[in-house]
């Protein structure tokens, strides 16, 4: 009976071991990496691995540099709020229209949020630098509860060029124009996306039935040139 005691702890002693010996590695492996998760939100994570920052989206692809459409640098914690942050201003009181006058609009608010990541160059195996792409079309998109006819689509871009001022804005369509010079690391693979601004328009319309309608026009944001606003980053698989 002693004797199957004294086994039974020996195994027990053996397995403890076994853990305690498991569990230090993966705790030094981790120390070896030196991993910190800096911040999290709305799908991205800063990540500071050994002093490096970078960011990790949902589909475990690493973000490491980022350019302005304009061809200015920016830094990952500046380029992580960009890609997080969704501010709003201009921001009016609710919109009435007067008496409900038939066939009228009124513009009531506006936001910045970041349009769809899209592909602008092909994968790269590094080591490589990237500085061309091809051009992509950004387009504005339309939401509304009513059919939308030239002459209710002529009320709506005015009323938004009349109320908007927080930069030059497209109601249609404009490109891509590829900025910065980006650096695929030896054994990787990387390409470079562009991620858009956009500017979501909220007016209010009154039908000939004298119902108050919402629409929403969601527009590219252009640089100077005509171009569109956003921010490149290269990303790596």
């Amino acid at each position: 009976m002693f004797k199957k005691i004294m086994k039974g702890i020996s195994v027990l002693s053996l397995m403890l071991c076994t853990f305690c010996s498991l569990n230090m590695v993966s705790v030094n492996a981790a120390n070896e990496n030196n991993i910190i998760i800096e911040k999290e939100k709305n799908g991205y994570t800063l990540i500071n691995e050994n002093g490096k920052l970078y960011i990790q989206d949902n589909d475990l692809n690493k973000l490491s540099e980022f350019y302005t459409a304009s061809g200015e640098k920016v830094s990952v914690e500046e380029a992580f709020d960009i890609l997080t942050t969704d501010s709003t201003y201009d921001i009016t009181p609710f919109a009435l229209i007067p008496d409900l006058i038939p066939d009228t609009a009124a513009y009531n608010s506006n936001t910045q949020v970041n349009g769809t990541r899209v592909k602008v160059t092909p994968d790269y195996l590094g080591p490589a630098t990237i500085t061309s792409g091809t051009r992509k079309t950004i387009s504005s998109s339309w939401s509304a509860s009513i059919s939308i006819t030239a002459g209710i689509r002529a009320k709506i871009i005015a009323e938004i060029e009349a109320n908007f001022s927080a930069g030059y804005i497209s109601t249609s369509s404009t490109e891509t124009y590829f900025s910065g010079t980006f650096s695929v690391p030896s054994g990787k693979v990387g390409a470079v996306y562009f991620t858009p601004y956009m500017t979501k328009h909220t007016v209010y319309y009154c039908d000939s039935n004298r119902v108050m309608r919402t629409i929403t026009v969601t527009c590219p944001k252009q640089i100077d040139n005509g171009c569109a606003d956003g921010l490149y980053a290269l990303v790596i698989e």
